[in-house]
């Protein structure tokens, strides 16, 4: 008997798989599929953080939008405009 390493995935990967189960589940149309498997917009950003033995460790986090927003109006002047990620 032999064991064989099967590569981990990522948390991305397995998103996609999971989507793929739903949208078969869901019995989605290609086309419908292809529109809204992947995000339109990626907010990344990434923070460094020094830890307690001193080390600085970036840390990563996303934010993602798959749905067209509907174009706000600007602000006014001297107002603060809102940020298109939050609703």
């Amino acid at each position: 008997m032999s064991a064989t390493a099967t590569p981990e995935k990522n948390a991305y990967e397995v998103a996609l798989e999971n989507f793929d189960l739903a949208a078969n589940a869901l019995e989605l149309e290609e086309n419908v599929r292809a529109m809204i498997k992947y995000p339109e917009r990626i907010l990344c950003v990434s923070v460094p953080v020094r830890m307690d033995t001193g080390h600085i460790v970036r840390f990563e986090g996303y934010a993602c939008s798959t749905a067209p927003r509907a174009v706000r109006p600007r602000a006014a002047s001297g107002t603060t405009p809102t940020s298109p990620w939050t609703k």
